[in-house]
């Protein structure tokens, strides 16, 4: 088994550069006017390409989510938020 602690960032760290992103991410969507409680986060992913560090966040309309367990999730309507840790810049696009 190798050791991978060492290509790994500390579990503060990655948990500092989650919510950091998170919060770039909802500032840049509240600047295009969108507003946050119409949708629910539902799922934030690290992708490392040196030399910056880009988080992905998706956004799904509260509307499309099931209210119990038997019912599907709507199609759709998702905003995407690729997160620039390093330059603090996003990129915001929508989903089919």
């Amino acid at each position: 088994m190798s050791d991978t602690g060492s290509l790994l960032p500390s579990s503060n760290e990655a948990i500092r550069e989650c919510l950091e992103s998170i919060s770039i991410g909802t500032r840049a969507l509240q600047k295009k006017g969108i507003e946050l409680a119409d949708y629910k986060l539902i799922a934030v992913e690290n992708l490392i390409y040196e030399p910056d560090n880009i988080w992905f966040l998706k956004f799904k309309p509260r509307d499309l989510l099931p209210k119990d367990a038997d019912t599907l999730i709507g199609a759709g309507g998702e905003l995407m938020v690729r997160v620039n840790i390093k330059s603090k810049s996003c990129l915001v696009t929508h989903g089919d």
